[in-house]
């Protein structure tokens, strides 16, 4: 973060532009005094929030502790410095699924469903859907394009079976998709899938998700960082013993090097 803002600064001395738009992706671990330098310098943000989710809990344990991961991706500190916030899901690291990203960030609770993780740094609900909407598409300047339901705009939008701000935050993810419509044209799901919730069940198939590749030392797609949240989902199977897994699978219980490339 402190080097992203430090580019940031530099290119605004050598290169200044009032509508940058520089964008900081990610947006994992941060430093209150750093959100204010990124707001000065007319920075955006966009999260992940379901990171706090799927990796809060286990990264108080073993990775980045508690202090840190309480505050993982921030939201009421981005948007009280007057920056714009934006989600993202960074598949396979969080499906996506927008609901799913205005869910966690509304409600930061970790996997167990009993932690609240940073409550001081919830979203209301109003604020999660801008950061998925009219937010996201400031962030890509389409603003005038899509984002919000508006004449001249292009007709690509979602319609729930409920609506989002009468339901209870706890079950954004449970609402259900009643169709799309698509450059004007209605187009009605007929099985819609039901909601999103990463249960124990989830994360141990997501632990033998890439096992195959695991053993034979290839990609298969996936980047290194996936590779860390498998190895992670392969620790939580066996701490909470989450149905039956294959003795190969735990066999090998060295740390997992990895380089992002994001």
């Amino acid at each position: 973060m402190q080097v992203a803002t430090d580019v940031l600064a530099n290119l605004q001395l050598e290169y200044p532009r009032y509508d940058h738009r520089f964008r900081i992706d990610h947006f994992a671990y941060s430093q209150k005094e750093q959100g204010r330098r990124a707001a000065e310098l007319g920075g955006l943000i966009s999260s992940n929030p379901f990171y706090v989710h799927v990796l809060g809990e286990q990264y108080r344990k073993c990775g980045v502790g508690p202090q840190r991961s309480e505050v993982m991706t921030r939201g009421r500190t981005v948007l009280d410095n007057g920056i714009k916030l934006s989600f993202h899901s960074d598949t396979p690291m969080a499906p996506a699924r927008s609901m799913a990203l205005a869910w966690s960030t509304v409600n930061r609770l970790g996997l167990s469903g009993k932690k609240v993780l940073g409550k001081q740094e919830k979203l209301t609900m109003e604020e999660a859907f801008r950061a998925v909407t009219i937010d996201a598409a400031y962030a890509m300047r389409k603003e005038n394009e899509m984002g919000s339901i508006e004449i001249g705009k292009k007709a690509k939008f979602t319609i729930f079976e409920e609506n989002p701000l009468d339901v209870k935050p706890g079950r954004l993810k449970d609402i259900e998709i009643w169709g799309t419509v698509i450059d004007g044209r209605v187009y009605p799901i007929k099985h819609a899938s039901r909601g999103l919730t990463m249960t124990p069940t989830d994360q141990k198939r997501l632990a033998m998700l890439d096992e195959y590749d695991r053993q034979n030392n290839t990609h298969g797609g996936l980047c290194e960082a996936n590779y860390l949240l498998q190895s992670v989902a392969r620790q939580f199977c066996e701490e909470n013993r989450v149905g039956r897994i294959k003795p190969g699978m735990l066999a090998d219980r060295r740390p997992i090097a990895f380089e992002a490339h994001h």
